[in-house]
């Protein structure tokens, strides 16, 4: 047993767009005593940035948090740039994914809509003079630790593997195009899989290849770290 004496409870995208937070905020400190607090897509951008930023060294570091209902975009620097999208592997699974496994037409809606909504912050970070070819795309958020398990075949997931792990454009493609190929009861049984995550890694992956190729990038770093040790860096 831990000795907890410090509890944070916080929202992200999903508690940002829902209209009835303030009643659910409400519920939870009435019936826990905790109160949740709602960070701003800015909020949770910069402690992404936090939480993974040990793993920058000398380049320049371009940090993508992959969320369920949210991306957040940080191109480090002094102010960093930042972007929060409403771009996420369950919102899109929801919005678009009925057949299992998904129709070559929802796949390519998917990818017209990420490319969409994508494609203007994408083109502020490649106008931005801090942006050079030596820019290092570390991505953290389910889907990219979880393809990178995928890539390790990994029986047990070990965070201290994935942090750090290395992936090409070809490879996260490669995944995806196996992935989509298969219902979902067999994603589940896919060496590496997160079973919470086999129904939303395809619009996962598929928000990741489409920066890659948005932003011409070929080799993605993955973090284990983000938004979590971002907070509790905050807090000390």
């Amino acid at each position: 047993m831990y000795a907890v004496e410090d509890i944070c409870v916080v929202g992200t995208s999903a508690m940002r767009e829902a209209s009835d937070s303030s009643d659910f905020i409400q519920s939870v400190k009435q019936e826990t005593g905790l109160e949740i607090r709602v960070l701003s897509g800015r909020e949770e951008a910069e402690l992404t940035l936090s939480g993974m930023k040990e793993i920058q060294g000398s380049g320049q570091l371009l940090a993508v948090d992959i969320g369920g209902g949210s991306s957040e975009f940080i191109l480090s620097g002094d102010p960093p740039l930042i972007f929060s999208l409403p771009v996420g592997a369950v919102k899109l699974h929801e919005k678009f994914i009925n057949n299992d496994p998904p129709s070559l037409q929802e796949i390519e809606s998917i990818r017209a809509f990420i490319s969409t909504e994508l494609k203007t912050a994408m083109s502020a970070i490649m106008r931005d003079k801090r942006f050079a070819d030596n820019c290092i795309l570390v991505a953290t958020g389910g889907s990219p630790t979880t393809l990178a398990a995928i890539s390790l075949a990994m029986p047990d997931y070990d965070g201290d593997r994935i942090h750090g792990y290395k992936m090409g454009h070809s490879e996260v493609c490669s995944i995806f195009e196996r992935l989509a190929s298969m219902p979902f009861t067999e994603r589940l049984n896919v060496m590496g899989m997160e079973k919470e995550r086999a129904d939303i890694i395809l619009p996962g992956a598929m928000i990741l290849t489409s920066i890659m190729e948005l932003l011409s990038i070929k080799t993605v770093t993955v973090s284990d770290y983000g938004l979590m040790e971002g907070i509790i860096l905050a807090r000390d």
